[in-house]
């Protein structure tokens, strides 16, 4: 089974109305990942590995363990046999005060779950309207960008976008929490976040992503499948402006309208260029910043 980090190949047998055949097939990589904190295992998320500093940052702010990139002192991953565990060393203020405050949801019911939660997370600001198209530019931008979808078929990708649709950051997992996770997490690292107006996924709007894009602090939220009920309760609960199956012709708006500009301006275009950073850069800057993909690398000062 040759593969490479992220991509395997298999041998398959095709069929079809015609006849079948035997083909390699690309699948994408399914590996678990242990993420450790002050060295104690606080969790294992199976993913497709690369960007798993970015996925270990990224999953530290959507869980609230850290409000940014000066919460942690350095991010390390093992080599070897060892390569699937990564160690996220926080400030000891901010360790203390995750201590202090991680709990348990005690809800009863998905009402007191919005208002538990809710309660405890960043109201999105105002912002410029954002319009049909826009939403269309956004989600062509990131499906140009995704790498292992074409040859796979079986990934979610993620992307972070500023209020004038310019690509921040970019996630690609077979999970699309972890392809959130790590656009988030890239945007941490680089020092974007602040930056970020817009999430968008490939996927369905679940409760724990809006839950991760609020932890963002984004205004909107949008999709090109559909949400569900506590998603939707929970983008009104908070404030976030969430928008599913975004299409060239078209969305809908489910929560925060205040924010949507419902005039018929839309995209006919299947292919759209801006002027933006590549994901090979979002890479290079991470590791500029303190955090590498192999080997110990605190940042100064800590």
């Amino acid at each position: 089974m040759p593969f490479d980090r992220n991509i395997a190949t298999y041998s398959t047998r095709r069929v079809r109305r015609d006849g079948d055949v035997s083909v390699p097939d690309c699948v994408a990589v399914e590996e678990p990942m242990r993420l450790f904190v002050q060295n104690i295992q606080v969790g294992t998320t199976l993913r497709t590995p690369g960007d798993d500093i970015a996925l270990a940052a990224g999953w530290c702010l959507t869980a609230g363990w850290i409000e940014s990139a000066d919460d942690i002192v350095a991010i390390r991953q093992e080599n070897a046999s060892r390569e699937n565990d990564v160690f996220v060393q926080l400030t000891d203020a901010r360790w203390e005060k995750v201590r202090e405050n991680t709990s348990d949801h005690d809800a009863a019911n998905g009402r007191e779950l919005v208002e538990e939660v809710a309660a405890r997370l960043y109201t999105p600001p105002k912002v410029a309207q954002i319009t049909a198209k826009k939403l269309q530019i956004c989600r062509n931008l990131l499906e140009n960008r995704q790498k292992m979808f074409g040859p796979t078929g079986c990934t979610h990708a993620a992307a972070l976008f500023d209020i004038r649709q310019r690509l921040l950051s970019l996630g690609e997992d077979v999970g699309r929490h972890n392809a959130l996770d790590k656009a988030i997490g890239h945007a941490v690292l680089d020092g974007t976040l602040t930056q970020a107006t817009l999430g968008f996924i490939t996927s369905r709007a679940s409760f724990e992503m809006v839950q991760k894009a609020l932890r963002a602090r984004l205004a909107f939220l949008a999709c090109t499948s559909g949400p569900t009920s506590l998603a939707i309760d929970l983008a009104k609960q908070a404030g976030l402006s969430l928008a599913a199956f975004v299409r060239p012709n078209g969305f809908t708006a489910y929560s925060g309208l205040e924010r949507f500009d419902f005039t018929k301006e839309f995209c006919e275009e299947t292919h759209v260029e801006e002027d933006v950073p590549s994901v090979i850069s979002f890479t290079s800057r991470t590791e500029n910043h303190g955090f590498t993909q192999s080997g110990v690398c605190g940042k100064e000062g800590k």
